[in-house]
């Protein structure tokens, strides 16, 4: 025996309700509500409650409900076949028209749409097309019928219009809402494991207001009763207080069935006072005209209501979103975690885009987003709904499991889906790579701290060379300190570079190195000194940090500066500093041939970074043709356009232009006609085995070959001994760096050495 499709018996019971309600609501409204005794009613719930299906259905509304009216019609209300298959059919016709008109309504285009705007069109729809064709088609039925001619056209125009514009105003919206919440009930499809505890209802509070309306009914119906009528009217109006309380303090579903109820309730209690004379019709009427436009503010009290929620809610998710691919941002994903109650070990997993900065050069900033937002829609389709998936900053995204397994099967999914993908746009294409960090979560840590461990999580899975994928277990505590640790190294950075530089001179700041919160930077210079003996020495400006009483050398901080974007700064503080030490020591300044200052990567890609040279030297009245400044050969070739422009502008100024690290960048020979330069500095690299190494001592002849020939000078670096120097000598070299002409030393106490009055005092 086969069974039945889910599908099917969704559609088969749905069909059954639509039906089954429309004449139930009949059944209860011609029990309840009559105008004398005639077969009509100024209250007809049924067809606002068919509208408000077909709102929820479409079509797919319109043959149950007619099943229901043609039931009605023939074995309820025992009506002609023909009567009843024309009443039918002008029912149908009217919600058929509905149902066609909604949705195109809907999708129409507008900028200035709103909840108010969108309510005003339902209701006009369901009123100006569904109600007045099937008022129209229903007068034509009972005009001449013996219920008709009891009543003049216009009454029974009044009536039938009136009873359809009741049951639109306090049924069809309520009942599309109860539709549509039972629609996703019913909606086949796994249930997603909740992140979170889910948000209170008001179920309580619903329950006081019901209580407090169904006292409101009694105690009016009490008054009617006790011969009060007229204070049973003046009391109904406190049910306005009871509607604004449901519009303000509920959602717009309860909204709306109280509305109804108090609707409904309003016209019970009309009729209990009016009684079922005809004479009374009048003020029956003019009462339910009443209770209607109450109706009428009602709805458009609740659509202004949620039109500010909705803008409320727009504004704060906005704060949260992801401008560009419209997941969670770093704020959203930390109100996640805070949130977050998983019912078993959670853990964060991030997706970082490796070579980041590659892909922008190489495509463009524009193709590089597009590459986000494929990686966005990669991650959307292979996690749960429920993941608080979110992109934290330039290509890094992060997402949250409920336990340790899921978390496991969605790195492999996700490393699956994204590892080596190929996107190809225009002429270039580029191969995607990323790495997968987890991390467990840990309600203990604030979410700053957590999104810091997720990130150098991925970090470590980012340096692997194959399988990029790494769960942090152990080693969050000690992640935990060294971001700790690196924080304070950034803050006491900061505060160096706000501090003067620090002097070993007695009386300056003698014991301030014991106190373990002291930090400064402070000046070295290493000598320079020409092998040929026809020209002074010269030396290079070297950095150093104080903490403490502890020396530090720039590979424990340079590193750490560069990766946080400190490096513009702290080469302005070396230059600014080393200037004014200059200006104050002329006689020792003019003992050198020059000075050299080196710019890191970071400042030449800072576009005002030729302005603050030349502002610099201008303040410090030192003359620019005594400065010499380095630049690394791999910025040059990395960016020869930016360097050569550099190079131009510090050659206007007058100063000299190295190109350090020779020979072990990307550059070839033919870098040195592209660039301006006057000197090339060979790299340490072919200079420490010098003495022992045929293969060196060949490059860097060749090296000083073509310099010659092109007129620019050879310094060596880390020359240690004489047996070096005199190699270099012999091979050409025209300068030499190392211990083996002098170690670095404060740049005071060098100054001071080359004047022979020891170490000069210059105010800070």
């Amino acid at each position: 025996m086969k069974t039945i499709p889910m599908r099917f018996r969704v559609h088969a019971w749905r069909a059954l309700a639509i039906a089954v309600s429309w004449i139930t609501a009949a059944w209860l409204t011609e029990r309840w509500f009559h105008l004398g005794g005639l077969p009509f009613s100024l209250i007809w719930p049924p067809n606002g409650i068919a509208y408000g299906f077909a709102a929820a259905y479409g079509m797919a509304a319109v043959a149950p409900a007619a099943l229901g009216v043609l039931v009605w019609n023939l074995f309820i209300q025992r009506l002609p076949p023909t009567g009843a298959l024309l009443g039918t059919a002008s029912f149908a016709l009217s919600l058929a028209l509905v149902a066609w008109a909604l949705p195109r309504l809907r999708r129409a285009p507008g900028d200035d749409r709103s909840a108010v705007r969108d309510a005003l069109q339902y209701y006009g729809v369901l009123i100006g097309l569904g109600v007045s064709l099937d008022t129209a088609l229903g007068i034509a039925q009972y005009a001449h019928s013996a219920a008709g001619s009891a009543l003049s056209l216009p009454d029974l125009a009044f009536i039938y219009w009136f009873s359809g514009v009741f049951g639109v105003l306090f049924f069809s919206r309520a009942t599309e809402l109860a539709a549509r919440a039972m629609q996703a009930r019913l909606r086949p499809g796994p249930t997603p494991q909740p992140l979170r505890a889910p948000a209170p209802c008001r179920r309580d509070e619903a329950a006081v207001w019901l209580l407090a309306w169904a006292l409101f009914v009694a105690l009016c119906v009490w008054l009617i009763r006790t011969g009060l009528g007229d204070y049973a009217q003046a009391v109904g109006y406190l049910s306005l207080l009871l509607l604004a309380v449901a519009m303000f303090r509920f959602r717009a579903g309860f909204a709306h069935f109280a509305l109804m109820l108090i609707g409904v309730s309003q016209v019970v209690l009309v009729e209990l006072r009016l009684g079922d004379s005809m004479q009374a019709r009048i003020v029956w009427a003019d009462q339910s005209v009443l209770v209607s436009v109450i109706g009428v503010f009602g709805l458009l009290g609740i659509a202004t209501v949620a039109q500010q929620r909705w803008t409320q809610q727009r504004l704060a998710k906005q704060a949260q979103e992801d401008l560009l691919t419209g997941l969670r941002n770093d704020r959203g994903y930390a109100q996640a975690i805070a949130s977050a109650q998983p019912s078993g070990p959670a853990y964060l997993l991030g997706v970082e885009i490796q070579r980041r900065e590659a892909i922008d050069e190489l495509v463009g900033p524009q193709h590089a987003q597009d590459v986000e937002g494929f990686v966005a829609k990669a991650l959307q389709d292979c996690c749960p709904a429920d993941c608080a998936l979110a992109r934290l900053h330039e290509g890094f995204f992060a997402l949250i499991s409920p336990s340790e397994q899921q978390a496991r099967v969605q790195a492999e999914a996700i490393w699956a889906v994204l590892e080596g993908r190929r996107l190809q746009f225009d002429d270039q294409t580029v191969w995607l790579h990323v790495a997968v960090g987890a991390t467990p979560l840990r309600p203990d840590l604030g979410a700053a701290e957590q999104m810091a461990l997720l990130a150098l999580a991925t970090q470590v899975a980012g340096d692997r060379f194959d399988h990029r994928i790494h769960f942090a277990q152990g080693e969050g505590e000690s992640l935990i300190e060294a971001r700790r640790a690196q924080r304070r190294l950034l803050s006491q950075l900061e505060a160096a570079l706000h501090a003067p530089p620090w002097r070993a001179v007695e009386g300056g700041r003698k014991g301030e190195e014991d106190d373990g919160d002291f930090c400064a930077f402070e000046l070295y210079a290493q000598p320079i000194v020409d092998l040929r003996g026809s020209r002074p020495p010269s030396c290079e400006i070297l950095l150093r940090w104080r903490v403490g009483g502890e020396l530090r050398s720039p590979a424990s901080f340079l590193p750490l500066a560069e990766r946080h974007g400190l490096m513009p700064a702290i080469d302005r503080w070396v230059l600014r500093h080393t200037l004014d030490i200059l200006a104050g020591t002329p006689r020792a300044f003019d003992l050198l041939d020059h000075v050299s200052i080196n710019l890191s990567g970071a400042s030449l890609s800072d576009a005002q970074l030729l302005a603050d040279l030349r502002d610099a030297v201008r303040r410090s009245a030192v003359s620019a043709r005594r400065l010499c400044f380095e630049i690394t050969e791999s910025f040059a070739i990395h960016n020869p356009q930016q360097a050569r422009e550099l190079v131009r502008g510090l050659r206007e100024m007058g100063a000299a232009l190295s190109l350090d690290d020779f020979g072990t960048g990307l550059a070839s020979f033919a870098y040195l006609k592209t660039f301006a330069f006057d000197q090339i500095k060979i790299d340490g690299l072919f200079i420490k085995d010098l003495a022992r190494s045929a293969q060196d001592q060949t490059t860097v002849e060749a090296i000083c070959m073509v310099a010659r020939s092109m007129g620019l000078r050879t310094v060596a670096e880390f020359v240690e001994n004489q047996a070096v120097i005199d190699i270099l000598r012999e091979k050409g070299v025209d300068a030499v760096q190392g211990y083996g002409v002098g170690r670095p030393e404060p740049l005071l106490a060098f100054l001071g050495g080359l004047t022979g009055r020891g170490r000069p005092s210059v105010p800070v």
